[in-house]
């Protein structure tokens, strides 16, 4: 078994994740916390965020959970979770050429990673993929 720790910025994420988490019988602790503040001192194996893809400023409240304007919000979770990661630990992140693409190479820069999944949809020119990254 594993211990899971649900985290998002979001009231209503975390009251979702925890019906889906009863609905599957899976076992979680979840928190309402932007981003690593309410797991002060903790260190976790994996570390998966799913990050707003759109390098877009919000305009509306609607838009938070899909925007990272500059690319600001990634440019602080890579910056801040290897003081979270166990050692030998990585994060898993979703990177896409909606983002900025600055941004996310310089959030990449002291992490070696490697691809795991990519997605490419030609109709619009868009791709993501999911990344599992290290800490150099």
């Amino acid at each position: 078994g594993c211990d899971v720790t649900l985290v998002d910025i979001e009231p209503l994420a975390v009251e979702c994740a925890l019906n889906n988490a009863r609905l599957n019988r899976v076992r979680v602790r979840a928190l309402c916390s932007n981003l690593f503040e309410g797991v002060p001192g903790e260190k976790f194996d994996s570390i998966l965020f799913n990050i707003p893809l759109l390098d877009k400023t919000v305009d509306r409240p609607i838009e938070v959970m899909a925007c990272d304007p500059g690319g600001q919000l990634l440019k602080r979770f890579m910056a801040e979770a290897p003081q979270y990661l166990a050692p030998n630990g990585s994060v898993c992140v979703s990177v896409s050429n909606l983002g900025h693409r600055e941004s996310t190479l310089a959030a990449l820069a002291h992490y070696r990673y490697r691809i795991l999944y990519s997605e490419y949809y030609g109709n619009e020119d868009i791709w993501n993929c999911l990344l599992l990254a290290e800490p150099l």
